[in-house]
């Protein structure tokens, strides 16, 4: 997702390697301005907050289905992403 979301900051010539910034930054111009739906701001939120808790928790389990779920998830924002790339 990071490097989907970092594409399309370059491809609107914005650039980082911290991802808060880049899903401020991603927040702020798609998802408030209507470009994207509002699902796509809580699908990376929590899949970052998801990311960090198992790298630095001590010891994170996820179910089956809540990885079905993270990957019908990514699937789709990577999709919608994806359109965005290639249509601007």
């Amino acid at each position: 997702m990071f490097y989907m979301l970092s594409a399309l900051a370059l491809k609107h010539g914005f650039s980082t390697s911290k991802h808060k910034q880049l899903i401020g930054w991603f927040n702020k111009h798609f998802v408030k301005d209507g470009t994207i739906a509002p699902k796509y701001a809580k699908i990376v939120s929590d899949a970052f907050e998801k990311r960090s808790d198992s790298d630095y928790g001590m010891l994170v389990n996820f179910t089956c289905d809540e990885v079905q779920e993270m990957f019908t998830e990514l699937n789709d924002f990577i999709a919608t992403i994806e359109q965005l790339l290639l249509s601007q």
